[in-house]
């Protein structure tokens, strides 16, 4: 199996699981800057594995999500070697699941899914079902695919409502509180934000 790494969205945290994979495994790392200190940990991680890794610096970095678009190419020209079927794509970000589609409606013998850890420490909310329920709460309004991803990234990078509420009135202005009554109650379960309902006491 082949795993492509985001690196500039996971981190070190992605690559949690690689020492478990097999010499039939390649690692593929995407990065644009590496501290020192980056550098060992992953190295440490790494020389515990028996995968393959391979390293990819990303290049041309003035413009605006490079790497996706070269992990995006890239996993297309793994397919057509025809050599491997089966890919792993790590990251948060929900974009990649235009990939999924793509070749879910091609109807190959491909197989790729959206992961935020290599091998998942524990059971969590992925990106890709995330995408799916946002899309789900959202079906009456009519938000196109790249409207979606940008709203699930939104929801994934931000940790508090008010702040999830902000760039949503950035982004979509009149539409934003449409979006955000919605999604609410989906936001506060997956920050694990528990709601307490105060009530006034009269002073007598």
């Amino acid at each position: 199996m082949v795993y492509l790494i985001d690196y500039e969205n996971v981190h070190n945290n992605g690559l949690k699981g690689v020492n478990k994979l097999t010499k039939k495994d390649l690692v593929i790392v995407f990065f644009n800057v590496l501290s020192k200190k980056d550098f060992e940990e992953i190295n440490m991680n790494v020389t515990l594995s028996e995968a393959k890794v391979k390293w990819i610096k990303v290049e041309h970095t003035g413009y605006k999500n490079v790497l996706d678009f070269q992990l995006s190419t890239y996993i297309g020209y793994l397919i057509g070697k025809k050599k491997e079927k089966k890919f792993v794509i790590v990251s948060k970000d929900c974009g990649y699941q235009s990939i999924l589609n793509f070749w879910k409606n091609e109807k190959k013998k491909i197989k790729i899914t959206l992961r935020e850890q290599i091998i998942p420490t524990q059971i969590s909310m992925t990106s890709r079902p995330l995408e799916t329920e946002i899309r789900s709460l959202l079906a009456d309004l009519n938000f196109n695919d790249t409207q979606i991803s940008d709203i699930c990234n939104r929801f994934i990078s931000n940790n508090k409502p008010e702040q999830f509420k902000n760039v949503l009135d950035k982004k979509f202005k009149s539409r934003s509180d449409q979006i955000y009554e919605r999604l609410e109650n989906l936001f506060l379960q997956h920050k694990k934000i528990k709601v307490v309902e105060l009530s006034a006491v009269a002073e007598i």
